[in-house]
Order: structure tokens, then sequence, then C-alpha cells
């Protein structure tokens, strides 16, 4: 992860190298033993994966380079440690700058899958570093089903809502994470705002796999949803401050048409410095942009989109 500066402009969070990290570990010259690997009874397909651990030299040197202690360092230079350190896999700053979401690998680690799918704790931490929550503490991903689609149980994609101080949202899945077998719930996608004292809210339940959210406002974002096998691509308006409102389908369509592309939203920085969608003054419409694929080539345009009636009007065209 790259350095991310705090919404106050005045502070950034950083990666630092521990203190007193030492060098690097040496391989023992003398073969502690074979490589053992267990199969206890669990079905655990997976694919072929390039330049994975090997044995437990590999394990130290895996530790030793990507342990990292968090850190804020101010404009002077002056770092403050939050946290202990740990094999710092992901940390994002809400937007608010009160709390950080961190990301972060233990052992045991695992010679057949890569370390996106080792064991993950997820956190959230306060200014001064201190566990406000743990969102979850997952297993090592060894058991996901090789079909397209499919997914690991428990919250994934976990990120913070652009819009809101400090809210939390994340996806799980609902069909044990297989997409093969047949299932009318997928994905449900749940918010949680701070102090995240409370349990998590549904906010919407998808029937295909989630791919995404663009936030706009509390009565505004764009959740998609996607199917590999289809190529089935929909696009939902779901309200985050009115979880019990139903989503209203804005576009259904094939991710592989380039030429029914509806396009991606106009985005403007909201006052903690994420994009959101832009909205018209009466807040009644917001407006795409594409790359306009046609017969004839690019000719990218310039939408409007009614959100109370979904119609577009095609605002300019590239000649």
């Amino acid at each position: 992860e790259s350095p991310r500066w705090l919404t106050d402009s005045r502070s950034l969070l950083c990666p630092l190298v521990p203190d007193g990290r030492g060098p690097r570990p040496e391989a023992s010259r003398v073969p502690a033993g074979p490589v053992i690997q267990e199969n206890l009874g669990r079905t655990t397909p997976a694919r072929t994966y390039q330049d994975l651990l090997k044995d437990g030299h590999d394990e130290a040197l895996f530790e030793h380079f990507f342990t990292a202690r968090l850190a804020l360092v101010d404009l002077d230079g002056q770092a403050t440690s939050l946290g202990e350190p740990g094999v710092l896999w992901r940390f994002d700053p809400s937007p608010d700058g009160e709390y950080v979401l961190v990301e972060t690998i233990h052992r045991p680690f695992s010679y057949l899958v890569p370390a996106s799918r080792f064991p993950e704790r997820i956190e959230i931490w306060d200014r001064e570093g201190k566990v406000v929550r743990q969102i979850a503490d997952l297993p090592l991903r060894d058991e996901i089903p090789i079909a397209f689609g499919s997914v690991a149980m428990g919250p994934r994609r976990v990120e913070w809502r652009a819009d809101a101080p400090a809210t939390l949202v994340w996806t799980e899945a609902q069909d044990g994470g297989d997409a093969g077998r047949d299932a009318e719930e997928r994905d449900r996608l749940y918010v949680l705002p701070a102090p995240f004292a409370d349990a998590p809210v549904p906010l919407v339940t998808l029937s295909l796999r989630y791919r995404g959210v663009r936030w706009g406002d509390g009565d505004l974002a764009l959740v998609e949803e996607s199917w590999w096998r289809t190529r089935q691509l929909r696009t939902w308006r779901v309200r985050p401050d009115h979880p019990d409102a139903a989503a209203q389908r804005v576009f259904d369509r094939s991710f592989e048409d380039r030429y029914a592309d509806p396009g991606d939203p106009v985005t403007i920085a909201n006052r903690y410095g994420r994009r959101v969608i832009q909205r018209s003054e009466d807040g009644g419409v917001i407006f795409l942009i594409g790359q306009g694929a046609s017969p004839e080539g690019d000719r990218p345009f310039f939408d409007r989109l009614d959100l109370e009636s979904l119609e577009t009007e095609r605002l300019f065209r590239s000649e």
C-alpha cells in the first residue's frame, strides 16, 4: 500500500519498517526435515499458481520483508506509531480521518495458494492504534470452488462509504461462495457506521455476484452485480440512508456488449476528498460519460440520466 493522506491534508498514514528488524533470515544448511502437507479430510480444489511459498525459509522471508508498522507522519516528518507491527496487507483511513481500516495476514501460511488467500484479520483502529472492532478473522481460504465467480465465505471487499464520515461497507456470499450451484441470492451488502458498536445493517441482496459500488449521497449509490457464465451486468440504485427502501434497477446488459455501454457516472471530490457521483442542482439528474463504441469506431458521449424515469438524453457525441 502507498502512503495515504488524511482528510486534514496535514498527515500521512504510512507503512514503515519496524524498529530493530534485523538482517534477513538465512537458510539453514542442514534440512530440518521433509516438507509435510496434510489433507485433513476436506475437499480443497485449487488452481495451479506460480511463485508460492515452498518451505519454512520462504515463510520466514515472507514475514521478514512484509512485516510493517503503521504510523502517522506529519508535515514536519514526526512519526507516531499505531498499533503493533504485522504483515500489513491493506490499510485505509476513514473519510473523516478518525479511524483506519487495517487488514493483516497471519499464520498458518500455505504452499498451495497465494498470499491473498492466507488467514486475514480485518480490524478498525482509532487514531491511537487501538482496535475499535474486529470485523473478521478469516481462515485460510483454500476451499474456494474453482467455478468462475466463486468466492470465499465471510466479509470481503471491505471499504469505506465515500460520502459518509466513517461507515464501513462489505459484502458476504449467501450461496456458500459456490458459483457452480443454483441460488436465488448470491451476495448481500452490509453497512456499519461509527462507532461500530451495533450489528451490521443489510443494504441490498443481490442475485448475481457483487461487482462494486459508486457512492453519491445518502439517497443515491449505484451497486453493480455481474455473472461470469452469462456475462450479465446489472446496476441498481440504492438509498444508503434508507436500507429498507427497495433497490431500483437502472441498467441490465452484457458486459461484453461495448455498443450498449451506458458510460460511467461523472464524479466530483467531496469534502473528504473522495470521489462521489455528481448530481444536478435539483438532485434529479446525474451525468454519464462513455467511450461510445459503435460501428463507426469510438465516439465518446456525454449523457444525462433522469433518476425518476431512468431515461437518458444525449447532450453531446463526438463527431
